[in-house]
């Protein structure tokens, strides 16, 4: 696709039949290249970019309108917004970041005109780390009842903790800095979990309610005077176990 992108953008000034053949395939068929061209649901394409949708919308009018048309090139991309209504009714895998001083805060202002309700109502997948000072509220994007896969990192506390029970079909959280101390999840339908930045004592607890778990990790452990009271946690599905 790399090579008919070339051929339309710097040889062919009429991109038609013999000096473009791969417009004349069916617009089914190209769909599906196009698919193949992105990373695969629920990895994310860039906004822009050779991996991003919107490359494909530049080059030439027939795939601009083949791209325009397809929600499932809209469903997993690093930037919300306007291009969220590019997905149609498609379930949406976001991440969303503050790791650099200068991008933009995550503050409630910011999710509210980029991420309104009715997306958050569609969203599958989440990745949010934030460490600078905000009056964003966790509840603005986690309660989202199709949620299966959530990835927080706080490194700062909010005022106070926050209870998700409505996550029926929450299966996944990787919860690092001080995000495990500050959200209370469905625990016991999860079958993968890692924790990171924790302290065993406080672990446990979970532990023993997250029954279902298949994958647990347990990184960068702090020590704590109650580490040393053992209690016995049963984990029946349990394969894999990585303790750091």
């Amino acid at each position: 696709m790399t090579r008919a992108m070339s051929t339309v953008t710097e040889n062919s000034p009429d991109p038609v039949g013999k000096s473009c053949p791969v417009l004349t395939l069916p617009n089914e068929i190209t769909a599906e290249i196009f698919v193949g061209y992105l990373p695969s649901y629920p990895l994310r394409s860039p906004l822009f970019g050779r991996t991003s949708p919107t490359v494909l919308t530049q080059v030439c009018q027939q795939w601009r309108q083949i791209a325009l048309a397809m929600p499932r090139l809209w469903t997993a991309i690093s930037f919300t917004g306007m291009w969220l209504t590019k997905a149609g009714n498609c379930s949406l895998s976001i991440e969303a970041n503050d790791y650099s001083e200068e991008g933009l805060p995550l503050t409630a202002e910011f999710f509210a005109e980029t991420f309104p309700s009715s997306y958050r109502e569609r969203l599958e997948h989440l990745h949010l780390a934030i460490f600078h000072p905000t009056d964003f509220e966790l509840p603005m994007v986690v309660a989202s009842p199709l949620l299966r896969d959530l990835y927080l990192d706080l490194d700062l506390d909010f005022p106070h903790v926050v209870h998700f029970p409505d996550l029926p079909l929450l299966r996944t959280a990787i919860l690092g800095g001080v995000a495990f101390s500050n959200v209370v999840l469905p625990w016991s339908q999860l079958t993968t979990l890692s924790l990171r930045q924790v302290t065993l004592a406080k672990c446990i607890p979970v532990l023993m309610v997250a029954s279902d778990l298949v994958n647990c990790s347990l990184l960068e452990l702090h020590a704590h005077e109650n580490d040393s009271i053992i209690q016995e946690v049963k984990l029946p599905y349990l394969e894999t176990m990585l303790k750091q």
